[in-house]
């Protein structure tokens, strides 16, 4: 394969580590034949350590084949349409040999290059089987409790989840002491008039009209809120009741949990949203891949293989940098220190950097990252990191003290050789002036016997 063919998939393949370290798995699978080039530890726990990379989903889960798993994969591959599964039920073997009965969320998405031709599928999910199993036991207890009202009570008063019961015509006549905790109000006072006014998305009179539909239907009752606690916090809440029947299916009255379901809403929509940055990053990464390739100067092959494996690393480097910190804004320190880091190994300190803590926005880590990249290996070559006693020193400032503001960078060597003669002519050089318009900002120069200094000035966030 040529170098240009293979970028795409290794750039998918290093986006892919991103995931790592997420509690999600995830697993990258390229080509029509849906062959695997990445999948995390939790997608190999899951899958109960089974070889992987290099196989196709089909030699790899045999069993899936017939359960039309593979049609589905040809579906998203073909249209790039996403498909998404909730609490699917999987029977695999786990790393003794052993069946085990799995249920899952997942996404299948397709990765598509800069020209929307399909390169991959990038799966992402979490393993539900606790959840699946506690609505089990939810169901399990509901039907225990219809036998004996004072055995529900103390069920309900252990519980860690509100419970409540009605009567038939759909008055409160029990809350358990966690729901009273929750609203951050006494049993009577729920009793009396509901929680529905604590609802912050305004939708209690929707809410009620749903449980009153309930209570003269007999069908069930599910609604999902979002709600003031009584700490002031917001929660999200599934309230689910059923109907308590007698053996001529009169209903006698009604139990409901209300369970805090805070912590499944958030973490779904990260994964939802690290799924749609990957597909996004993915796009940004192979497009600035396909530039480099295109306008680096080709000299000679060593050279252009090491000033092109050197850019790529620093798009690694700073990837790798937001995918520690959950993809939140990076600090100007970090990066920095992440690019220079190489050039003072041996702690002589060749290398000084110094500034106060300011965060950047996430679009802009990566041409602040390719920029320091560039002078310093234009310092390494031609500059004062190419002589034994020479330095290099960055600061950085905001440029005003209010928030918001922009920020300036001061890039200054000392006793390095003699600028050349054709300085500021280069490919590198013409990529730094690339990304500082990138950041909103400029770039200048100065060469004096010292050494080079530049000022960058980035806009404001």
């Amino acid at each position: 394969r040529t170098p240009e063919r293979s970028r795409p998939a290794d750039e998918i393949a290093r986006l892919g580590r991103l995931f790592d370290r997420s509690p999600s798995f995830a697993a990258i699978a390229t080509g029509p034949q849906h062959r695997f080039v990445y999948a995390n530890a939790a997608y190999v726990d899951l899958t109960g350590g089974r070889p992987l990379l290099g196989l196709t989903v089909a030699e790899t889960f045999p069993e899936l084949v017939e359960l039309g798993v593979m049609d589905i994969l040809d579906e998203v591959y073909r249209t790039g349409a996403p498909h998404v599964g909730e609490e699917v039920r999987l029977t695999l073997r786990d790393r003794e040999g052993r069946e085990t009965v799995r249920y899952i969320d997942f996404v299948y998405q397709s990765v598509v290059d800069d020209e929307g031709r399909p390169q991959g599928i990038f799966t992402v999910g979490s393993d539900v089987t606790g959840r699946v199993r506690a609505r089990r036991e939810e169901r399990r207890l509901l039907n225990e409790l219809r036998a004996s009202e004072q055995r529900y009570r103390a069920v309900g008063e252990s519980i860690p989840f509100g419970v409540w019961t009605a009567d038939a015509a759909g008055l409160c006549d029990y809350v358990s002491p966690s729901f009273c905790e929750m609203l951050g109000r006494g049993a009577e006072e729920i009793k009396a008039i509901g929680w529905y006014d604590r609802l912050r998305d305004g939708s209690g009179p929707q809410a009620l009209a749903a449980w009153r539909r309930s209570v003269e239907t007999g069908e069930p009752f599910e609604w999902l809120q979002r709600l003031t606690a009584g700490d002031g916090s917001e929660k999200a809440v599934l309230s689910r009741g059923r109907a308590v029947r007698d053996e001529e299916g009169r209903i006698l009255g009604w139990a409901g949990i209300n369970l805090d379901v805070t912590d499944q809403q958030e973490a779904t929509e990260r994964e939802l949203m690290l799924a749609r940055e990957v597909d996004h990053r993915a796009k940004n990464a192979l497009a600035v891949v396909q530039s480099l390739l295109r306008l680096t100067p080709f000299e000679d092959r060593e050279s252009f293989v090491e000033s092109l494996t050197g850019r790529v690393d620093a798009m690694a480097r700073v990837h790798g940098l937001l995918s520690r910190s959950r993809w939140a804004r990076p600090s100007v320190g970090d990066l920095v220190r992440e690019e220079l880091a190489p050039y003072d190994r041996t702690g002589a300190g060749r290398v000084r950097v110094d500034g106060p803590p300011i965060d950047l926005n996430v679009e802009a880590a990566q041409p602040l990252s390719m920029l320091i990249h560039e002078l310093a290996t234009n310092a390494a070559k031609y500059g004062a990191l190419s002589a034994p006693d020479g330095s290099v020193e960055v600061t950085w400032r905001r440029t005003e003290d209010a928030p918001g503001s922009g920020l300036v960078l001061v890039w200054t060597e000392r006793g390095g050789p003699p600028p050349p003669a054709d300085r500021g002519a280069g490919f590198g050089c013409k990529l730094i002036d690339g990304a500082s318009r990138q950041l909103g900002g400029s770039v200048v120069r100065t060469w004096s016997p010292d050494g080079l200094k530049v000022v960058v000035t980035v806009g404001a966030d």
